[in-house]
């Protein structure tokens, strides 16, 4: 496997950033927010979408507040992979920009941007022929070449992008046993990114892959038979492909397997293991391990209680979008805990967005 680059390219409006126009009979002078990739932390490409070489370009629109920070993100075009998706969409939620004025003062914007997941040293020729290759395999009935075909089609790569088409080739592929095709089929039914969701379907194509040791279909079959959707419910199965999906010690295995101890100890139940999950990944940026582990440190569960320690991770968690933080984060603000008390900071932080709640 080659390592792997995120390239970001930026569209719509910051082409001409720091651009003056004047507009209506009073002429007022405008200015463009101002991108400074530097503030943000660096992207992660993550580990699955490595494994099964996804690439592809997602377009996004966020909105930059009057202070810099981005108050709200969205997908407007999908890279055709839901992980590429997610990725992009965090990290553009963890930047700080120079806002953009009007009249000189600063005014909330929404911006553009594309990112760009490619692997490293893919030319456009490279692709091409990449493309052709699996064409040819794909034509022979090869599950890999089908796969790959699959692919190129869903992230666009050599050629349009064609979902339908995509999806065809996947169902190929996963039909003869690669477990690649099974886990990804198994994931578009799970989540219904690409039709209606079926998770009958999903749970059959997914304990194929997880018996072949995929590990994100080890995760999404965990919660597919811990709620019983599309499968019979069982608990303790759950939590065995919970802990089997977790043996690569991946930022979302580690949270979700967290959150599945959790919920079966109930309110009163040692939560001591979870805590432990929730600190690796929260330390790798996961902000929905964040804001968890910062819940467990305000009210002393599964760990010593520490207001500033929860305050620290509120911080971090809100400032990569999460409205569950920001919340979080006012409160110890009004009550003074793990900081001086602020009525004011409180309010400000409160009424500081009014975005959706995206969750990783």
């Amino acid at each position: 496997m080659q390592k792997s680059v995120l390239l970001i390219s930026l569209c719509g409006a910051f082409l001409s950033m720091n651009a003056h126009a004047q507009t209506g009979d009073a002429a007022r002078r405008k200015e463009s927010a101002v991108a400074n990739f530097t503030t943000c932390a660096k992207p992660v490409y993550p580990k699955e979408s490595l494994r099964n070489e996804q690439s592809g370009k997602v377009t996004m629109a966020f909105l930059i507040a009057e202070d810099g920070a981005v108050k709200d993100a969205r997908i407007d075009k999908s890279s055709g992979f839901a992980l590429l998706d997610d990725a992009a969409l965090t990290a553009i939620k963890a930047c700080k920009f120079k806002p953009g004025t009007v009249d000189g003062k600063p005014v909330e914007s929404w911006h553009p941007v594309q990112y760009v997941w490619t692997l490293k040293d893919s030319t456009p020729k490279e692709r091409k022929e990449k493309l052709a290759k699996a064409k040819e395999g794909a034509a022979r009935g090869e599950a890999k070449a089908e796969y790959d075909l699959s692919n190129a089609l869903a992230g666009g790569e050599g050629t349009e992008k064609n979902m339908a088409e995509s999806l065809k080739w996947l169902e190929k592929s996963a039909t003869q046993g690669y477990a690649k095709a099974q886990q990804a089929l198994g994931l578009v039914y799970f989540s219904g990114r690409h039709g209606a969701r079926d998770t009958t379907k999903a749970a059959h194509w997914l304990r194929l892959a997880a018996e072949q040791d995929q590990r994100a279909a080890q995760s999404a079959l965990s919660m597919l038979l811990y709620r019983g959707d599309g499968v019979r419910k069982d608990e303790q199965e759950a939590l065995e492909w919970a802990r089997k999906s977790n043996l690569d010690g991946d930022a979302p295995a580690e949270f979700h397997l967290a959150a599945l101890l959790m919920i079966m100890a109930g309110e009163t139940g040692d939560v001591s293991e979870a805590a432990v999950l929730l600190e690796k990944a929260a330390a790798k940026d996961y902000r929905s391990a964040q804001e968890a582990l910062g819940k467990l440190y305000e009210t002393g569960r599964g760990v010593e209680k520490d207001a500033a320690k929860a305050f620290e991770l509120y911080s971090r968690a809100m400032n990569a979008g999460s409205a569950t933080a920001r919340t979080a984060l006012a409160g110890l603000y009004e009550r003074g805990e793990g900081v001086a008390m602020d009525k004011d900071k409180a309010r400000e932080v409160r009424e500081s967005t009014g975005a959706t709640e995206k969750r990783e």
